[in-house]
């Protein structure tokens, strides 16, 4: 190796160590909504029996799932599915293209009036629904 490019690598890796960023580490302003494109629920659940719910997240390049958030009364929930992404705040760091459909299953326990609509929060969209009759 040429003593130029060697002293540049040297540099390079000692300015790393020093520094000691980790560009995967997220800090709490790198949060969003992530976007779910799809609910599916059954048209009915029996008395006393819980409620599954199955949602497709969309992430890719830099985001990934974080954590849904829940809020629930007897005739209805809102579901909130959040997300990480490093690269926010970041300009200079790269991200792959690929997108990638996660499914979520979120689980409600009765009490549920007669009907219940479970809704998902999205982002610069109107939130999914999904209503599921008690019988």
């Amino acid at each position: 190796m040429k003593p130029a490019l060697l002293g540049a690598v040297a540099v390079v890796v000692s300015g790393l160590a020093v520094g000691c960023h980790d560009p995967l580490r997220t800090a709490p302003d790198q949060s969003f909504v992530f976007h779910v494109s799809n609910i599916a629920a059954p048209a009915t659940v029996a008395p006393g029996a819980p409620l599954s719910v199955v949602l497709t997240a969309v992430s890719g390049g830099c985001a990934r799932f974080d954590r849904i958030e829940t809020r629930k009364s007897a005739s209805e929930a809102s579901i909130t599915v959040w997300g990480v992404n490093p690269a926010i705040g970041n300009p200079g760091m790269g991200c792959t293209a690929d997108i990638r459909n996660e499914l979520h299953t979120v689980t409600f326990d009765p009490p549920f009036a007669a009907s219940f609509t479970v809704s998902v929060n999205r982002p610069r969209e109107a939130p999914l629904t999904a209503t599921v009759q008690v019988q």
